[in-house]
């Protein structure tokens, strides 16, 4: 059983770490015990459905630094953001799920610099009578932008860790309608841009198709560890698994998987043709 979990800041207690070792080794568990590992670590910002560690929509997320190095776009947001009176090294992140991908996540970042998008935003509606690239939002009861225009999509292998709030040791959140309202405008931002309507600064259709190509190769090598067949008509194009990650061991073990499906068809055709010289 594959089992991912991300880094969340946060302790697993013992009877948790109990849980997810049985899990790793592929031990089932009970049905009661399922439900406290469940119950944990949705407090710690994570769900466990069917073997996996789910990231939860609505919270927010700090990110690798290896996600600027893969993905070098200068319309990320970099700045450093005040969080807790301190300045972290890498902004804070709104994130949501995909409607298509629930492997992929967007995250919208938060600014405290509330008088430049406030300005921002009411030049946007009086010119258009609307603005839903950016929106507005308290986290943690200070008053906080939220730049959908400079939203982008991730997967979780990207995250560093959750937002906890250093008071009560749990993940930090925003109130239900506010975080309503800044998903839906963003899936609408989202669709526009999709149609060709440049809503979005950074270059979201070139990370969305990178980050699939690497979900696919991630789900190649599993089903190579798995010992599983390899069903290539999923696959985009042998040129594309190639040009990714890890080239030569995908290709080499590619081509074992189809010379062993060549010697399988000529040692049945050459069985047949046996059987018919005989009779």
């Amino acid at each position: 059983m594959f089992l991912r979990l991300p880094a969340c800041g946060a302790e697993i207690n013992c009877r948790a770490q109990m849980f997810l070792r049985s899990l790793a080794c592929g031990v089932e568990i009970s049905g009661q015990a399922q439900m406290s590992l469940r119950l944990y670590l949705y407090d710690r910002a994570f769900s466990y459905i069917g073997g996996y560690l789910m990231i939860k929509e609505g919270q927010f997320y700090f990110l690798s630094d290896q996600f600027y190095i893969t993905f070098p776009d200068n319309k990320l947001m970099k700045n450093k953001e005040v969080i807790d009176g301190e300045k972290h090294d890498r902004p804070c992140f709104f994130a949501f799920s995909d409607n298509k991908n629930p492997d992929i996540l967007w995250c919208i970042p938060i600014s405290s610099k509330i008088e430049k998008y406030e300005a921002i935003y009411k030049r946007k509606m009086e010119k258009y009578h609307k603005c839903n690239t950016i929106r507005f939002g308290n986290v943690m009861g200070i008053k906080k932008a939220f730049l959908i225009q400079n939203m982008f999509p991730i997967t979780k292998k990207y995250i560093a860790n959750v937002y906890i709030d250093k008071n009560t040791k749990k993940p930090v959140t925003i109130d239900p309608d506010t975080a309503r309202d800044i998903i839906t405008n963003a899936k609408d931002v989202l669709k526009l841009h999709r149609r060709g309507i440049p809503l979005i600064f950074p270059n979201v259709t070139l990370i969305e198709k990178v980050l699939l190509s690497q979900l696919q190769i991630e789900n190649i090598k599993l089903s190579i560890n798995s010992g599983k067949a390899l069903n290539e008509s999923t696959l985009t194009t042998e040129s594309e698994v190639a040009a990714t990650v890890e080239k030569s061991s995908i290709k080499s073990k590619l081509s074992e998987i189809r010379q062993s499906k060549q010697n399988k068809i000529q040692n049945k055709i050459h069985r047949n043709s046996v059987e018919r010289d005989i009779t």
